[in-house]
């Protein structure tokens, strides 16, 4: 499993669409808000094509974490 964590707040409108966009990629299992970062989890190893959507939509990545 591996998480995406995204350092910026996502707004309600925001999150939707990127979880629309996201549903469509393998392995996408969900977005968990926080304070003032998200993450996004993926049941696959490969997250490529999650990283390639965030830079199109603006969204800055921290970190891409496995565990």
């Amino acid at each position: 499993m591996k998480y995406i964590v995204i350092c910026v707040r996502l707004d309600e409108e925001k999150k939707k669409e990127l979880e629309i966009r996201l549903k469509e990629i393998k392995g996408f299992k969900c977005i968990i808000p926080g304070q003032l970062s998200a993450e996004i989890i993926f049941e696959e190893k490969e997250v490529g094509e999650c990283l390639r959507l965030l830079k199109e939509m603006d969204i800055p990545v921290e970190r891409v974490v496995n565990r």
